[in-house]
């Protein structure tokens, strides 16, 4: 079974509860003598993806780990602190922006991350990819093929996160200035527009770093705001 490690807790004295994701879902299982938090197992490396084999029958509350075989990490030889920042962002918007029973649909779009990462050190574009993908499965599509109040597709003057989309120059209240200035909107519409093609979007979307910035911070505070959510991991890195 191929799966995405996501959290690894230690419990008794060496032993471990494991919670990861496949394609097919979330699954919890136990690994015997880890040791620590400290060893070098990739079971201990976040974002691990592995080949795991389980033991036949049940004698614990969770399958337990027969053996694995390590297939990616973002951790095998790259550990800056901005990656780990990110590492822990994709970790912690996972589990707390989905419920467990969802989560497996961000299996795809994170297993390309993984094999992506390592090469590409633009992280908060990437993370910014994975926010608004996130979003979007809990349910927050945002409209940017039009103003979201009237239509018109000439005029869109900002994008506003709490309204859904598109605003255009019209139905932007009188005397409100736009958040959003043409490029960064044209940043928003490129990635909302290719969430079902992450690899697409990492590979060939080259930005300046300031409205990446900008755009994510702003989706922090939307998610905040709306889903009533502080993602901690991230959050004293951005300015």
């Amino acid at each position: 079974m191929k799966l995405i490690i996501l959290s690894t807790n230690l419990y008794k004295d060496k032993d471990a509860i494991i919670h990861a994701i496949s394609e097919d879902g979330t699954i919890d299982f136990t690994v015997k003598s880890l040791v620590s938090k400290s060893d070098k197992s990739p079971l201990n490396l976040p974002l691990s993806v592995i080949d795991a084999t389980f033991s036949e029958g049940r004698l614990y509350k969770y399958p337990l780990l027969k053996e694995f075989t390590l297939l990616d990490s973002p951790l095998i030889s790259n550990y800056s602190t901005s990656l780990l920042v990110t590492i822990s962002f994709l970790k912690e918007v996972t589990t707390r922006l989905l419920p467990e029973e969802e989560q497996y649909k961000l299996y795809p779009a994170l297993l390309k991350i993984i094999s992506l990462i390592k090469d590409n050190k633009s992280y908060y574009y990437i993370d910014l990819i994975y926010l608004f993908l996130t979003l979007k499965y809990a349910g927050y599509e945002f409209n940017v093929s039009e103003c979201i109040y009237c239509g018109d597709r000439s005029s869109i003057a900002d994008f506003s996160f709490d309204e859904g989309g598109f605003i255009c120059k019209g139905c932007l209240a009188r005397n409100e200035k736009s958040e959003f200035n043409r490029d960064e909107m044209l940043i928003i519409r490129y990635i909302l527009r290719g969430l079902d093609d992450v690899e697409t979007l990492i590979r060939e979307g080259e930005f300046e770093i300031d409205p990446i910035e900008k755009i994510l911070s702003r989706a922090l505070i939307f998610t905040s705001d709306n889903l009533g959510i502080n993602l901690h991991s991230i959050k004293y890195m951005i300015g």
